[in-house]
């Protein structure tokens, strides 16, 4: 059970609004990978007063399969008091980073999950065929090679079909990306966040610190026995730390190429590279 926080939700409506202006003027990869139209989604924030599980989420998006969002449309739900503040800094931390993050990890978590939610999830789009008819132009180049695209989406083919127990977990570190990515630019931070200003560059700092904090902590999700992930937020996480500390591989290159994978159907080299 949940209340409407009335004022959060015109914050984020204010993104959902200004969803295609973002898209157009940040991504990076060709505009014919994205929707011709993006899909405004119906973008609340709540307060949660009860729920009858072991936790709630922070961010929630309905349904989480590409394909219905690109016919139908979507939902996200910001759940703005579930935010656990940190009662101390992390240990592997500085004195200057730590204060940091204990100053903004509110703010921090609230870019976080409304790009997530709505870019996140909500951009681009898949490459499909039915009954003789494609989606897209066939001459379009695809980025990681520089030639033509070669495959897509074939009558009852799915993006989880393909990508199979590693779809969600592939989605979530994409959307997460997105989060990191949107990060980086004045306007994106103040759009939601006007009260930082000048100071924008403190809230990007808390982000990325964010998710090398999440990066760490997710490991109690890993089954060292079975050596599997019990949660798809915690594999991407732990995959987006991975490229942070072993490949520098910055939040723009790695979103990138996740996407690109997903919308040419290429699971095998899509897989290898998550």
């Amino acid at each position: 059970m949940a209340v409407v926080d009335k004022k959060a939700s015109q914050v984020v409506e204010k993104l959902v609004n200004s969803a295609e202006e973002l898209l157009g003027k940040y991504i990076p990869w060709p505009k014919e990978f994205e929707k011709d139209k993006f899909l405004k989604p119906d973008f609340t924030s709540l307060d949660v007063v009860t729920f009858a599980s072991f936790d709630t989420p922070r961010g929630i998006n309905i349904p989480n399969y590409d394909d219905i969002r690109g016919d139908i449309g979507f939902k996200n739900v910001f759940l703005a008091n579930n935010i656990v503040m940190p009662k101390k800094r992390p240990l592997y931390l500085n004195e200057v980073d730590g204060q940091l993050v204990i100053d903004y990890f509110s703010q921090s978590a609230f870019h976080q999950v409304s790009y997530h939610e709505l870019l996140g999830h909500g951009c681009g789009k898949l490459f499909t065929e039915k009954d003789g008819h494609f989606n897209f132009d066939r001459n379009i180049i695809n980025p990681l090679t520089g030639k033509p695209i070669e495959s897509w989406y074939v009558g009852n083919e799915t993006w989880s079909n393909k990508f199979k127990n590693l779809t969600n977990p592939y989605e979530e570190c994409r959307a997460d990306s997105v989060a990191l990515y949107y990060s980086c630019f004045e306007d994106a931070v103040n759009l939601i966040q006007p009260e930082f200003g000048a100071d924008w560059t403190k809230l990007r700092d808390v982000v990325w610190i964010n998710f090398v904090n999440m990066g760490i902590n997710v490991l109690e999700f890993f089954n060292k026995e079975d050596k599997k992930w019990m949660q798809a937020h915690s594999n991407g996480r732990y995959v987006i730390l991975q490229v942070q500390v072993t490949f520098n591989v910055g939040a723009a290159r790695s979103w990138s190429r996740l996407r690109d994978y997903q919308e040419i159907k290429e699971g095998g080299e899509g897989l290898d590279f998550y």
